[in-house]
């Protein structure tokens, strides 16, 4: 499993392969305007990131074992498979920042998708709310490896020598 997010730590997206060709998150819709969002899959040349390629990324994984690894992949495909119902939570976001926990049916930030994910495995990953998980809590979790910290154009030009 890897993880992305900006070295800022504002966005978090999970990937069940190790190029990130296709990621996981709760993001926009349409590139450039940052609402309407829902749960979607990301591309690094695609999209947002294919016009902000000098964005700083951190990709980060861990090695779980393989059945909390279908279990994951297998919640993360229900969702998307109902994604037309699955919201963005902007109020999840406030209410994040203001150490205030709400769970909405139906709808959830960037990072606590990623932490609900993670919290499906057996391995007791990350201990912390999914409602007050913010991206850079992902750094806590034991046995994380950094893989890769720079610029999206620079990634994608080490994964298309790699393939």
């Amino acid at each position: 499993i890897n993880l992305l997010s900006p070295s800022q730590y504002t966005h978090a997206s999970i990937s069940f392969d190790s190029n990130l060709n296709e990621m996981y998150s709760m993001g926009r819709i349409y590139t450039f305007l940052a609402f309407p969002a829902h749960m979607k899959k990301e591309y690094l040349d695609k999209g947002f990131f294919r016009y902000y390629k000098q964005t700083k990324i951190g990709v980060y994984s861990i090695e779980v074992s393989d059945g909390s690894y279908i279990k994951m992949k297998n919640y993360v495909e229900k969702l998307y498979r109902h994604n037309s119902k699955l919201r963005y939570s902007s109020l999840g976001v406030l209410c994040c920042r203001l150490n205030i926990k709400l769970k909405r049916k139906n709808r959830m930030f960037c990072s606590e998708f990623v932490c609900n994910v993670l919290k499906q495995a057996d391995e007791n990953l990350i201990d912390v709310c999914p409602q007050l998980c913010y991206p850079i809590d992902f750094l806590t979790i034991n046995g994380l490896k950094k893989q890769y910290i720079g610029s999206i154009s620079h990634f994608l030009k080490i994964r298309n020598n790699t393939n």
